[in-house]
């Protein structure tokens, strides 16, 4: 793990991508307390109006402030994100205990059930 973060550390690249994954992260996080506007409120006299300091992103079709939207928005997509990952990762926990404990039939079955999840993209890829 200490060689991981190493080689991660003289990265500037992967720092820096990694900076910028992390203040999204702790800003959708924070969004109640840093977006400026409330998302949800119209304001029908700023409609679609360019960015200015009042609006540092501008608004949309209704008045609405695009960052405060953005960074309500962002909430609900770490959400999903980290809903589906701990799904999977049930999912596969469950498998692969299951195939390693039963063994033979069991552990082929999901191994081709693996190989049909592997073959979907390419295959809608193909299409």
């Amino acid at each position: 793990m200490n060689a991981f973060w190493r080689a991660l550390s003289k990265n500037r690249l992967a720092l820096g991508g990694g900076a910028v994954v992390l203040t999204l992260a702790v800003m959708a996080v924070a969004a109640p307390l840093v977006a400026p506007h409330d998302p949800h409120k119209p304001d029908t006299k700023r409609i679609l109006e360019a960015p200015s300091s009042r609006h540092w992103l501008g608004t949309d079709q209704v008045g609405r402030d695009v960052l405060s939207r953005m960074l309500y928005g962002a909430r609900v997509s770490l959400a999903v994100g980290f809903v589906s990952v701990g799904i999977a990762t049930a999912i596969g926990i469950a498998l692969g205990s299951a195939a390693g404990y039963h063994g033979g039939t069991v552990d082929a079955a999901v191994m081709r059930l693996v190989d049909l999840m592997l073959v979907f993209p390419r295959f809608f890829l193909l299409l």
